[in-house]
């Protein structure tokens, strides 16, 4: 925002060849999406104040899973990405019925895995 005295990015302008979506949504966009067997996208994502202009993500599924969760388990779709970093690979489950992520598994460095999970 130009507006705001201490903003760093005021100055920023980016160009993009095609509309992105916002980096800080998508987990809603990959839950909007006809998940299923074989399922890919090619996303253009983009975050906004970040170092690097608009990108386009593949998610694909690679297949299903059941996982536990505080009501017993859960049929999920498995989504991965690598984000555009060879050799790193983001897992996520998606619950067949709702759609709602359950589960995100991403590495985090020298063998760390940072997990995110949907508490009911």
């Amino acid at each position: 925002m130009k507006e705001l005295a201490d903003s760093i990015h005021k100055d920023l302008v980016l160009n993009s060849p095609e509309p992105s979506f916002n980096f800080e949504t998508d987990i809603e966009t990959l839950r909007a999406l006809p998940l299923a067997e074989g399922y890919e996208a090619s996303i253009n994502f983009y975050h906004p104040g970040g170092q690097q202009g608009p990108a386009r993500y593949l998610f694909k599924v690679t297949g299903s899973a059941s996982i536990p969760g505080p009501g017993g388990m859960i049929e999920c779709w498995v989504v991965t990405t690598d984000y555009n970093r060879p050799g790193y690979v983001a897992t996520f489950w998606f619950a067949k019925g709702s759609q709602l992520m359950v589960r995100q598994d991403s590495p985090a460095g020298e063998g760390k895995v940072l997990v995110k999970t949907l508490i009911d």
